[in-house]
């Protein structure tokens, strides 16, 4: 892998926002806002439930700078993160946390293309003319590509697809590449995407210890045990 970008929540829900924030300063070309990270520097929880507010409170308690900052690396890791833009474009890549129409909080599922005649639940086609050709995403925590078809709109889970998508010339789509931290499509597994020079998306699925992370989440009086606990069931 020769570089890494980063869709944003950064911080949110783990026991470790330091250390995953240091990862990502180390190692991503760059990352976008989540609305996970938008909470911690902004203030605002606006939307979310008493779980993830109040692992907000924890995460910003280590995390914001303090008169002794300069003994540690708080004010970098602090700095980068408020300063990380809403979208990201790299020639005709575009990349948001939450979709083309609203980059850090609007969610973009499977079943919004599911419109039995009815239209779509999402005004597609404006969203899909916010980029030039491939979009990535995040947000929703489950893999998932959309792509314009015919002046219609299709989606497709990943494993349906042999966990691959090949990127075509003059055919939208958008990718939303999973998550490494939190993966909701009942699948504890880590998942990311790599894309080669051939422009060949893979959904890569990773184990790693979910009960050592679990632990040090019920081991947190600030941290709900659910945290944990949805992470060996992937949801």
């Amino acid at each position: 892998i020769e570089t890494v970008y980063c869709l944003g929540d950064i911080v949110g829900y783990g026991p470790n926002p330091i250390e995953c924030t240091r990862l990502v300063v180390k190692n991503c070309k760059f990352s976008i806002v989540g609305n996970h990270d938008y909470a911690l520097v902004e203030g605002s929880t606006y939307g979310f439930n008493s779980k993830a507010s109040n692992a907000i409170v924890f995460t910003r308690r280590v995390m914001m700078p303090g008169f002794f900052s300069f003994l540690n690396d708080k004010k970098k890791l602090w700095a980068y993160l408020k300063n990380m833009k809403n979208t990201q474009k790299v020639d005709n890549f575009y990349f948001v946390h939450g979709s083309p129409l609203d980059p850090i909080f609007e969610y973009v599922q499977h079943e919004d293309t599911e419109h039995l005649g009815f239209g779509y639940t999402k005004d597609f086609e404006k969203m899909f003319q916010e980029f030039e050709h491939i979009c990535f995403n995040g947000h929703t925590h489950k893999p998932l590509v959309i792509v314009q078809e015919n002046n219609e709109y299709k989606s497709y889970i990943p494993e349906n697809m042999n966990n691959e998508y090949q990127i075509k010339p003059g055919v939208k789509a958008m990718i939303n590449a999973g998550s490494v931290g939190q993966p909701r499509d009942n699948n504890p597994n880590a998942c990311y995407i790599t894309i080669d020079d051939n422009n060949l998306v893979k959904y890569i699925r990773l184990k790693y210890d979910v009960e050592a992370t679990a632990k040090k989440i019920y081991n947190n009086p600030d941290l709900h045990d659910w945290l944990g606990e949805r992470l060996a069931k992937g949801e």
